[in-house]
């Protein structure tokens, strides 16, 4: 439940305390996941935002619904300096969160951050999303429903790895160039594979002109989703390439406004595709053991850190060996 304003903050003063400080106290925003900035404005860590979610949640669970959804819990986007979070971070790791003030973006650090801080705040993060998850188990499962989490992101640094424990089940996603849907959306479907718990998956994208961005506006990239997606599932920004829930609204959009031939032909093709791959999804197993052995070509290019080197794509690989205990090795072939 994202504070994605704050506009409203005047007429709505109970809910002040949910908006992410800077170090002095003032409102900032973070990128999202689309790229847009300045468009997350809420504390995750602060006591006010915490206890607001659990009544939320047992409100929603009032409803006649099957199951209460959290998307990407452990995904965090900024640094709260807010009197809640400053006090409850120094009674945890006895450090001063002022040691954080330089840091904004969490995927974009700076070069003197400190990294034990910063170390500590994930701990502390991790804590809180855990009890937090916990709790809303609790609250869900009393009234009879399920708990689903979005888990595409638990596999990268810094999140809750444990969380695929907790819910009932699991959808995994992610948003960006082709090979990076892939490859992230099939990292969260990794963690969740042993649990049998996999409810959903699907890789989809957003036309990245939908948030003001040119179609070149990562170059390096090859496959950028707005030059590589049709219009013909293209519907007011968005375009996919999906296997899960994204092929309905492809379909609707073809046969309500008539693009390309009309037909369900592509998501019948991707719904196929999601069916080949099923087996690979659920009944597929854990290696203890993965060895990379990469090109000339590739450690040509690693050694002249050119932006066409697929970094993405490596460091997921091998995070993942390393956080599932299995071990990788390098061979120059």
């Amino acid at each position: 439940m994202p504070v994605t304003t704050t506009s409203l903050i005047p007429g709505y003063p109970e809910c002040a305390e949910w908006v992410l400080r800077d170090p002095e106290g003032r409102p900032y925003g973070v990128w999202n996941e689309m790229g847009q900035e300045y468009s997350f404005y809420h504390c995750l860590t602060g006591d006010p935002y915490r206890e607001a979610m659990r009544q939320v949640v047992r409100e929603l669970c009032e409803h006649d619904t099957d199951a209460v959804y959290f998307d990407s819990p452990s995904d965090y986007r900024g640094i709260c300096f807010c009197d809640s979070c400053r006090r409850n971070f120094n009674k945890y790791c006895g450090l001063d969160l002022d040691r954080l003030r330089n840091v904004r973006n969490l995927e974009h650090l700076p070069e003197d951050a400190d990294m034990r801080a910063l170390g500590s705040w994930y701990d502390w993060a991790n804590k809180l999303t855990e009890e937090d998850l916990l709790d809303f188990r609790k609250i869900i499962h009393d009234s009879g429903k399920a708990m689903l989490c979005h888990n595409g992101a638990t596999w990268r640094p810094g999140s809750l790895h444990s969380q695929y424990r907790i819910p009932d089940g699991l959808m995994v996603e992610y948003s960006d160039q082709t090979y990076e849907r892939l490859l992230r959306a099939m990292m969260g479907a990794s963690m969740a594979r042993p649990t049998k718990k996999l409810a959903q998956m699907y890789m989809g994208s957003y036309d990245v002109k939908s948030i003001g961005q040119s179609p070149n506006c990562k170059p390096w990239a090859a496959h950028i989703t707005d030059l590589e997606d049709s219009d013909e599932v293209r519907m007011e920004g968005f375009v996919d390439l999906a296997g899960g829930n994204m092929p309905i609204y492809a379909t609707a959009n073809r046969l309500y406004y008539r693009l390309g031939e009309g037909s369900a032909k592509p998501a019948q093709e991707i719904f196929g595709l999601a069916r080949r791959l099923e087996p690979l999804l659920k009944d597929s197993i854990l290696v203890p053991y993965v060895t990379i052995v990469p090109t000339l070509e590739s450690l040509e290019l690693w050694r002249t850190r050119r932006q066409s080197w697929n970094v993405a794509m490596s460091e997921g690989s091998c995070w993942q060996c390393w956080t599932r205990g299995s071990v990788a090795t390098s061979i120059q072939a």
